[in-house]
């Protein structure tokens, strides 16, 4: 899978199912740590991810937006609806 390793992927949570996630996408080699991004409002979780995935994870969802280019929703039902509201006219993968 060479030819993904620049795909930049952004997750809208990052809690434990968006940091397997994005885990098994860098070791998988379908991207690279330096291209996956993460969003939270916890920094708890923030640290979780970057500390396991080597990954970017930061408290703005709009700087995940500016680093991605597949959106993976990784949020709390609860949450869906004010997420999607941020980030309306983008299309993302709701788990």
């Amino acid at each position: 899978m060479s030819e993904n390793k620049d795909v930049k992927v952004g997750f809208i949570g990052a809690g434990r199912m968006a940091t397997a996630l994005a885990g098994g996408l860098i070791a998988s080699g379908f991207t690279t740590a330096k291209n996956v991004w993460a969003s939270d409002t916890f920094d708890s979780a923030r640290e979780r991810f970057a500390r396991e995935t080597g990954a970017q994870a930061v408290e703005s969802n709009l700087t995940v937006m500016e680093h991605a280019e597949v959106i993976i929703l990784s949020v709390k039902p609860q949450h869906v609806t004010d997420v999607l509201e941020e980030i309306k006219g983008h299309t993302p993968i709701s788990i």
